[in-house]
């Protein structure tokens, strides 16, 4: 990690209607992905989202969350996982 820069976490969020999402934006500083909004039950919808390190626990004492990895290292390994791949070979 690089000197002062905070861990950014991929989170999934329960929350009980959208109604909630601009709280999670302004009180937690969450980057939410609408695109991954999805439907459990008449109640619950899962939404994922980035947040700071300085936010993550804050956020799991107020709401359910999963906690999917580091952006960063996630990124890292991405990129890495790429980088074997021969985009150039002849099927």
């Amino acid at each position: 990690m690089s000197g002062s820069a905070q861990s950014r976490w991929w989170v999934r969020i329960h929350v009980s209607s959208l109604d909630d999402i601009p709280s999670l934006r302004k009180d937690f500083q969450a980057e939410i992905l609408r695109s991954s909004l999805r439907r459990i039950d008449g109640r619950n919808l899962l939404i994922d989202g980035i947040v700071p390190d300085s936010t993550l626990k804050p956020l799991q004492a107020a709401r359910r969350v999963q906690v999917l990895g580091d952006l960063e290292q996630m990124t890292r390994e991405a990129a890495r996982h790429v980088s074997r791949v021969n985009r150039y070979r002849k099927p």
